[in-house]
């Protein structure tokens, strides 16, 4: 059995002013990283593979929770929705 579980993003400030991000490359913020690194992943997940998206808000938000060792994949890069963006 492949078991998946999907970790979203930790906000950013698009995210608090309700501005829809997609593909642009906004970082979490700074509350966010602080209050990520109080928590952790639970054990049940340790052994995982981690899979990140390039945009940088996904690997800020593995880092903050202490994750190193995961793979960035361009398949998990959020789609281009152009000028809604």
């Amino acid at each position: 059995m492949i078991k998946i579980a999907f970790l979203r993003h930790a906000p950013t400030e698009w995210n608090i002013q309700k501005i829809y991000q997609g593909r642009n490359d906004i970082p979490i913020t700074s509350e966010s990283k602080q209050f990520l690194k109080t928590k952790k992943i639970p054990s049940q997940f340790s052994d995982f593979l981690f899979y990140s998206s390039p945009l940088l808000r996904a690997q800020q938000t593995l880092q903050a929770l202490g994750i190193t060792d995961y793979k960035v994949s361009e398949s998990l890069r959020e789609c281009d929705f152009g000028k809604w963006e």
